[in-house]
């Protein structure tokens, strides 16, 4: 009996019972876990965590504004200097449309030629001011011209209209006007057929220092003394030169000069007379 009591507890003692419930948590574990979860629900309980957390918010946030500034301020340069460029880009000038007689293909713009300095229109005290009235007579006292103006524009094929009369000027409406800043532009012939001599006949004979008057119809009469004499070839006339604005005001005369080609009816050249007011 002594020794089935001392067996039965030899294999008690060997296979302890199965525990069959889970353990529970320490008093340590369960305090950590609800440390960690105060932690998460309430957010760091040091005020030094927290200041830096602010100061780390506050830095992102400053950074991400001046992004965005530079943004802007790189943006709006561009645009301003693509404004500026489109503004700065030059536009081809009116002129350079014209052709000086009927017929040809637009001459291309040479470079200016050197020209003569004349007095200023105010240096004169009895000059007068701009005036409403038409333009009635161009007079040349040198040249002994005093024809009558006429006013002419563009043809149908833009091309700048000649007078219809031998001893007739015109005036272009699309130049200055005389008596106001720019170029004033005028054309006359040379000769006329059945005719014979024209208006600017003695044209090529005027000299630098000669006077040319254009008078209104109100009797406003401006002085403009001749400051250059140019002879161009036709296809190569620099146009945009000729009858586009000049920084003085000035007038110009335009006619034939050079060999007349009898294949094509016209001269070769043209004589471009340029002056600038005295009075």
């Amino acid at each position: 009996m002594q020794q089935r009591r001392s067996a039965r507890a030899h294999r008690t003692a060997s296979h302890p019972a199965v525990q069959r419930t889970a353990p529970l948590p320490t008093i340590g574990a369960a305090a950590t876990t609800a440390g960690w979860r105060d932690r998460l629900a309430t957010g760091p309980s040091s005020p030094l965590a927290a200041a830096a957390i602010l100061i780390t918010a506050g830095l992102l946030a400053a950074v991400l504004a001046f992004g965005a500034f530079q943004a802007v301020t790189w943006l709006t340069a561009a645009d301003r200097h693509g404004s500026a460029h489109q503004a700065a880009a030059p536009e081809s000038t009116r002129a350079t449309i014209y052709t000086i007689a009927p017929g040809r293909p637009t001459p291309t713009p040479a470079a200016p030629s050197p020209v003569a300095i004349a007095d200023e229109p105010g240096d004169a005290p009895d000059s007068p001011g701009p005036s409403d009235a038409g333009i009635a007579r161009l007079v040349i006292p040198d040249l002994g011209v005093d024809a009558p103006v006429v006013v002419k524009g563009l043809d149908a094929h833009r091309v700048m209209q000649a007078p219809e009369q031998p001893h007739e000027v015109a005036w272009y409406h699309f130049t200055s006007f005389p008596g106001r800043p720019g170029n004033a532009v005028f054309s006359g012939h040379l000769d006329f057929p059945g005719t014979g001599p024209a208006v600017f006949w003695d044209l090529p004979s005027i000299d630098v220092g000669n006077v040319i008057e254009v008078v209104l119809t109100d009797g406003t009469t401006y002085q403009y003394q001749v400051v250059s004499k140019t002879v161009y070839r036709e296809a190569t006339a620099p146009v945009a030169q000729i009858v586009g604005p000049t920084p003085t005001e000035s007038i110009t005369l335009i006619t034939c000069a050079g060999v007349f080609d009898r294949t094509i009816g016209r001269y070769e050249d043209r004589l471009v007379v340029r002056a600038e007011r005295v009075a």
